[in-house]
């Protein structure tokens, strides 16, 4: 097969490959779509300082991103993949390498397919869905290798191999696929402890194809304070406790955060900053540490992800003068069984009150996070979050996730085991190809999909219609209408009225990167860029031999 089992001969390799083998530099290129992946920022960073060359190719993957919408005939119209593919053969790397989730992994595996033919190179995987079902993805012939856990020394040393001129599949946290089919399953790896030992994020790589002035995206940590049995960090939290891997989560210093943040502000004249932890911290000391620090030596707007255990009012106060503008909450629903024995999460509603309180006595903006498609769940409990927080003044948005069943995570096996799923329905899953949280997840019954658009629908309006007017919706079932409308047009339309309305400036700023992505193509194409449709496949080098067998 091509790539890491592939039939190269390194004794006739260019004399440039040469050259950069013999220095220890090596061209690794990630393929990347939707928007700025942070991991790949992470690892272009530790690369790139140990003397490596780093590229992306990007697809803004507009009306199809995976994360907001989709709109099958406009995705089709601005399907970019020519352009993805065309930016991999110019590049001419060593490694391509893709970060998979469930949702793009259908698309990772069709670009890697594509360039096959043209490029003898390795393809590494590396995700949570690469580490969630690795027999799924390392069977694919496009996949050579896997990342299964944390890359962030897997890759360098994977790197740095291949750089000696003998690839070395005796990695920890590493799988190999050899020339004759045998899978070399190498134990996972050790957590890295100390965060602080890592460079920041490579923002440059992300540059051309996101507007990070606009918005710039971190992270403080990593792993989770909660293990909520829908998310992938409740598959990582049991599957390293299983691996004996070591503590689950770890945050970076205060200090190397705020130096991140500062260089944010200089180098890159970022405007807003986003958090996008699970959670800010487990810490309360570690968190009005870092709120003080933030004030006074970055001082720009800034977004986080909360928990309601960890907002109080002393936090909520803090986070108000540090320059927090959005907090997003997670809340999934009311029903405190449900939230509890299915969703594991252990937070009572009184927790959730408390939080909504305090954010609101702070002037706080905030949005809620709502699941819908949850099995149990009564209509009385979704219109009694709907009440709730059609009440409050600082609710900016209330954002709807369907429910999704996602590999090894505890609400597929609970799904299994009570027969909402099958075998048919668990392998559509482990292939990624299900629907997203965003579309209408895991329901597949007509009346009952109806029925939580409509309530959907209800929630969208929310933030910008009187309370009086969502009780008034609700007991006269006036909102059944919603179901003869166009969905995805009048969602569209809401939701920028909302982002308006109430200056949510994450809506905004995405609104803004279609722009400015729409812009960037017209400038690419006036500039005449070397590359087309009609173009020849270019002559690509062979990558070095993995041996048959295992070992180094």
């Amino acid at each position: 097969m091509a790539g890491a089992a592939g039939a190269g001969n390194t004794a006739s390799e260019p004399v440039d490959r040469k050259d950069r083998m013999r220095d220890k530099s090596m061209k690794i290129m990630f393929v990347a779509m939707g928007s700025e992946i942070i991991s790949i920022s992470a690892l272009s960073a530790v690369l790139k300082q140990r003397g490596h060359t780093v590229g992306l190719a990007f697809d803004r993957a507009l009306f199809d991103d995976k994360q907001y919408f989709s709109i099958p005939f406009l995705a089709r119209l601005f399907d970019d993949r020519r352009q993805v593919i065309r930016d991999i053969l110019e590049f001419r790397p060593d490694l391509l390498a893709f970060s998979v989730f469930a949702d793009n992994y259908q698309w990772c595996l069709e670009v890697a397919r594509a360039v096959r033919p043209a490029l003898d190179v390795p393809v590494i995987m590396g995700g949570i869905h690469p580490t969630s079902v690795p027999e799924v993805c390392i069977a694919d012939p496009a996949v050579d290798i896997l990342c299964v856990g944390e890359g962030d020394y897997a890759l360098p040393e994977l790197v740095e191999s291949m750089a000696r001129g003998a690839m070395d599949t005796g990695i920890a946290g590493l799988w190999f696929k050899t020339r004759d089919g045998t899978i070399i399953r190498n134990p996972a790896r050790r957590n890295i402890e100390n965060l602080d030992e890592l460079p920041y994020p490579d923002k440059e790589l992300f540059a051309p194809f996101i507007p990070i002035s606009h918005y710039y995206l971190t992270v403080t940590n990593k792993g989770c304070v909660a293990h909520c049995s829908f998310c992938s960090q409740n598959f990582y939290f049991n599957w390293e406790r299983d691996q004996g891997m070591g503590r689950f989560f770890r945050q970076r210093s205060v200090a190397h955060v705020i130096g991140e943040l500062k260089l944010a502000k200089t180098r890159h004249r970022a405007q807003r900053i986003d958090i996008k932890n699970n959670v800010l911290s487990t810490s309360k000391r570690w968190t009005l540490e870092f709120l003080e620090r933030y004030k006074q030596e970055v001082d720009l707007p800034f977004r986080i992800m909360g928990h309601p255990r960890t907002i109080d009012r002393e936090i909520a106060q803090a986070l108000k003068r540090a320059g927090c503008w959005h907090i997003q909450l997670g809340v999934q629903t009311l029903n405190e069984t449900i939230r509890r024995d299915i969703l594991e999460r252990y937070e009572s509603n009184a927790d959730i009150f408390a939080a909504v309180d305090a954010m609101e006595e702070a002037g706080l903006h905030y949005s809620v996070d709502i699941m819908v498609g949850l099995p149990g769940e009564k209509n009385e409990e979704i219109e009694e979050a709907l009440r709730y927080f059609s009440g409050k003044r600082n609710v900016i948005r209330a954002s709807i996730f369907w429910l999704v069943y996602l590999p090894g995570v505890s609400i597929t096996k609970y799904a299994l085991e009570n027969r909402f799923i099958g075998g048919r329905e668990l392998k559509s899953i482990n292939e990624g190809l299900h629907e997203n949280y965003l579309s209408t997840g895991m329901v597949n019954e007509k009346e009952v999909k109806e029925r939580l658009l409509n309530y959907q629908m209800l929630f969208r309006l929310m933030p910008m219609v009187p309370a009086g007017f969502i009780d008034w919706a609700l007991r006269s079932r006036s909102y059944r209408i919603f179901k003869y409308l166009p969905q995805v047009p009048l969602i569209v339309v809401i939701d920028i009225l909302v982002s308006i309305l109430r200056k949510d400036h994450w809506a905004l700023y995405a609104m803004y990167s279609y722009y400015w992505e729409l812009k960037r193509r017209v400038l690419r194409r006036f500039k005449g860029r070397r590359g087309g449709s009609g173009d020849q496949p270019l002559a690509i080098p062979s990558a070095p031999v993995l041996p048959a067998g295992g070992g180094r």
